[in-house]
């Protein structure tokens, strides 16, 4: 008997130490949840023509003028909370050995970055104080890491209770109790480029939720095909900012993206004003697939839908996705009108708890967004309306 239980024990401990090898890489993120934080709250202030205000209680970081210059700027205004976040979030997510490796991997993102974008890290660098290589990683770690988990659903104009196409999103990511503390609102006013507004967090100068002057929106979900990522291609969400500078409408973006890489498996969803929109799914390796609206809903998780490769899996897997496409029959069978209302109730229903750091509803023709943050979970928090025009005119500061 004795015997027996020896043996049941070792197989039980092998069992646990195969399962924390596996999961080696997440047991910090998990770990790091319970973490106590302390947020360092924003200050409401300028640095030269940029600066940082409050709308509803939600912080706005208005960026002018050079690439370099809006850069020195946001270390200027949020160095302490960049650092904090560096601390707290990005060194435990690369701690030990892996810090080391996931530098390398920055650097050698590097060489595919534009340069506009490397002098605005390396601005938020003397701004702040804090090491460029520690902004590169904060920049390119998302090219590492394959545990986000985010939902969109589009309900096209025909079926639309204000005659216009209608975007929600969830952004479903690990917060390590400390992320949602620092969401934040930028408002990139360019010259010679589309102005943008982009949700994120201070430091992080891509993309990964926005929308442009001429309403193409654009928000990222990282697909957990098991394809490898490709470092010689361009980051993501800085691939994802190029778009949302250079273009206005869906087939613009297309056409980019028939030639165009990035480092990492995504799929991209993109509506325009013209009421038109697009799941781009986005293979570092293989050729890039565009899908159109079924009916009169486009949704999407965090799968490619189609195969493509031997290691590929399926959107189908996933329960979300299952569920967002039930929410689209049962309206049609109803023959009901969808609004914002809906919206929110589908994105609430397919949020994922306590990783559900942003919800956000946007109306290309209109240039609206609804955006919930900052709480968790955010689907159940209160959304605040924002026009994006509104945002794009704020006044220089002389």
């Amino acid at each position: 008997m004795k015997r027996i239980l020896l043996y049941l024990l070792v197989l039980i401990l092998f069992f646990i130490g195969g399962v924390a090898y596996y999961y080696s890489e997440y047991i910090p993120i998990v770990l790091a949840q319970f973490q106590s934080v302390d947020k360092i709250p924003y200050e409401k202030k300028h640095y030269k023509n940029s600066y940082l205000e409050y709308q509803n209680n939600t912080p706005i970081l208005h960026l002018y003028g050079s690439a370099s210059e809006r850069g020195e700027a946001i270390g200027h205004l949020m160095g302490k909370q960049i650092q904090h976040l560096i601390d707290k979030y990005i060194k435990i997510l690369h701690s030990g050995e892996k810090y080391q490796k996931a530098i390398q991997t920055a650097y050698q993102l590097e060489k595919h970055i534009p340069r506009e974008y490397i002098l605005e890290m390396k601005g938020i660098s003397k701004g702040s104080g804090i090491a460029y290589k520690d902004i590169l990683l904060a920049n390119t770690f998302l090219e590492m890491l394959f545990g986000v988990m985010c939902s969109t659903f589009v309900v096209q104009k025909e079926q639309s209770d204000v005659n216009t196409l209608i975007f929600g999103r969830n952004l479903d990511f690990p917060s390590m109790n400390v992320a949602h503390l620092y969401d934040l609102i930028m408002v990139y006013h360019l010259e010679n480029k589309n102005s943008l507004v982009i949700i994120g967090w201070p430091g992080m100068i891509g993309a990964i939720s926005g929308m442009n002057q001429k309403g193409l929106a654009a928000t990222m979900l990282v697909s957990l095909s098991e394809q490898r990522p490709n470092f010689n291609n361009i980051p993501s969400t800085l691939a994802f900012r190029q778009v949302l500078e250079s273009y206005g409408s869906v087939k613009e973006v297309v056409d980019y993206f028939k030639k165009t890489k990035i480092a990492s498996p995504n799929n991209l969803t993109v509506a325009d004003a013209h009421n038109k929109s697009v799941v781009i799914e986005l293979s570092p390796n293989y050729h890039n697939r565009m899908r159109y609206p079924s009916g009169n809903a486009l949704y999407c998780t965090n799968y490619f839908l189609d195969k493509k490769g031997s290691q590929e899996m399926y959107s189908k897997k996933d329960t979300r996705y299952t569920s967002l496409g039930k929410f689209s029959k049962e309206f049609i069978v109803k023959n009901k009108k969808i609004g914002v209302s809906d919206i929110k109730n589908i994105l609430k229903q397919t949020a994922l708890g306590g990783t559900n750091l942003q919800t956000m509803i946007f109306l290309p023709v209109s240039k609206t967004m609804y955006l919930s943050m900052e709480e968790i979970p955010a689907a159940l928090g209160r959304y605040q309306k924002f026009s994006i025009d509104h945002l794009l005119r704020s006044k220089l500061i002389k």
